[in-house]
């Protein structure tokens, strides 16, 4: 989690030393992410969704009256099931879970509509590598971990829309983001002989979030 602290110490002194920039807001978020791998896959084999989870700290900066900068430091859950074509049966089947851990930084600008109550967003999430690994989806076998086998750093493009409503003071935002890999995370080698997984695939998924901000500073 030190990637974490220094995200959120890092966006928080952003915000304490521009009073000048005017209103800004601050609180947190969670949710979960629909997640799944795309790009090559041995054969017979078939990248389906999995969903973990995401939760984080909420730093927002009006640029303008209608547009904020967002920074959202936080820890998000990425990964994939693989399922495999077996005879007979029509769908494939439910084989490995494979679990990516990230310590991620969502960079969005949000544009506000409709009086405040409805925003579009988008930017990039810059997520670092915590530990990766897979498991049987059957039997009692222990997790193998695979961390060395994916890159370190994963570049998303992220778009969502989404709703605000105040309560008091406060607001609750609820948003569906839609997140695409820009970068080819995997480090397995085309020669390699276990080919556990392709050489090239990315990340990408449905988040679906819910926050609480307080509003600081001018108006």
């Amino acid at each position: 989690m030190n990637y974490l602290t220094r995200f959120i110490f890092f966006a928080l002194i952003f915000l304490l030393i521009h009073p000048a920039l005017g209103q800004y807001h601050a609180g947190v978020y969670g949710g979960l992410y629909s997640s799944k791998l795309s790009g090559d896959s041995p054969s017979k084999w078939h990248y389906l969704s999995q969903t973990g989870l995401a939760a984080g700290v909420i730093a927002e900066i009006n640029l303008t009256h209608d547009v904020r900068l967002s920074l959202q430091p936080g820890i998000l859950q990425k990964g994939a099931k693989i399922g495999v074509d077996v005879p007979g049966e029509r769908d494939p089947k439910d084989s490995l879970s494979v679990k990516l851990n990230y310590v991620s930084l969502p960079i969005l600008i949000k544009i506000i509509h409709d009086n405040g109550k409805v925003f579009l967003s988008g930017g990039v999430d810059l997520g670092l590598l915590q530990d990766a690994s897979y498991k049987a989806l059957e039997g009692n076998g222990d997790s193998q971990d695979l961390t060395d086998y994916f890159d370190a750093i994963d570049i998303a493009a992220m778009f969502g829309v989404g709703f605000i409503f105040p309560i008091g003071r406060s607001m609750l935002q609820i948003e569906l983001r839609y997140t695409q890999g820009l970068l080819n995370i995997s480090k397995f080698a085309s020669e390699n002989p276990d080919r556990y997984l392709p050489p090239e695939f990315k990340t990408k998924g449905l988040q679906i979030l819910a926050g609480v901000s307080v509003p600081f500073g001018k108006q």
